[in-house]
């Protein structure tokens, strides 16, 4: 599981990596020379072209016309890409070298290195992930909504849910050892119940998230009643992608499995 702090910087440096690959590319087909401006008392700034090889001689600058001002802009392009890549690198081995530390010496793992007999007399602040995953499961009872279950679908971990596409989000949290209550409730400003159809944690983060499937979007009444829970949801703190996660699906598009899988990969593991 990851911290928060090293999953950003993870994600910002898969970003960095492949902008470097691009500018890289890039850069291979940067025009040579030098662009230089001069601004005297005219109103507008004049471009010239440095030819760094024939300018030894004298012979390399030369004025670039309206016509040509493509050319300008160009090496302006280019010093720009130029400079960003040079950042860009200094990004990445910042980073690395962030993630490199982190992962040295782990706080959880500290006890690991004291004699068995002084571990004994210590109480970790990090508690096992086992004893915050049972304390979360006591504080968050499943299976409360009364509402009546019309068509039964078994999830593999035995427990009832209303659709298919629910079941395919259970088995799948089920599989990436995701902890997971279905239907518990949230007490709204007005005293009113919900039950979401999932409670999800991020054990590593220790944070919870609400993940709502919506599934008859085509339905103008359903959808009516989806925005309205949202609001709910906003009212209480929950946003979407950061403590709020759900997914979509109609007569004409189902439930797709590799997005379900996307979103655990992203906020849950």
């Amino acid at each position: 599981m990851k911290d928060l702090i090293i999953s950003h910087a993870q994600d910002e440096l898969r970003k960095l990596e492949k902008l470097e690959a691009e500018l890289t590319q890039r850069s291979k087909e940067h025009p040579e020379g030098k662009l230089n401006i001069m601004v005297k008392r005219q109103r507008y700034p004049q471009f010239f072209f440095i030819d760094q090889i024939s300018n030894t001689k004298g012979t390399g600058k030369r004025y670039i016309r309206k016509e040509n001002m493509y050319l300008a802009e160009k090496l302006a392009q280019r010093d720009y890409e130029t400079e960003l890549l040079s950042n860009t690198r200094r990004r990445i081995s910042v980073l690395k070298n962030l993630l490199s530390e982190y992962y040295a010496t782990s706080a959880k793992d500290i006890l690991l290195h004291f004699h068995p007999a002084k571990r004994k007399l210590v109480k970790p602040i990090y508690g096992s992930d086992e004893d915050f995953i049972s304390n979360w499961y006591l504080a968050n009872p499943s299976c409360l909504n009364p509402y009546p279950i019309k068509a039964e679908y078994d999830t593999n971990r035995h427990e009832t849910v209303r659709s298919k596409s629910e079941k395919i989000i259970a088995d799948a949290l089920l599989v990436h050892n995701i902890p997971y209550v279905y239907e518990s409730q949230i007490r709204l400003k007005n005293n009113r119940l919900i039950y979401p159809d999932f409670k999800v944690l991020n054990v590593g983060l220790r944070k919870e998230f609400i993940w709502e499937h919506f599934g008859y979007m085509g339905d103008p009444n359903y959808s009516a009643d989806m925005v309205n829970k949202l609001d709910s949801y906003y009212e209480l703190g929950f946003w979407p992608g950061e403590n709020l996660l759900f997914t979509c699906e109609s007569s004409e598009n189902h439930l797709n499995t590799n997005q379900v899988n996307s979103i655990i990969q992203k906020y849950l593991l």
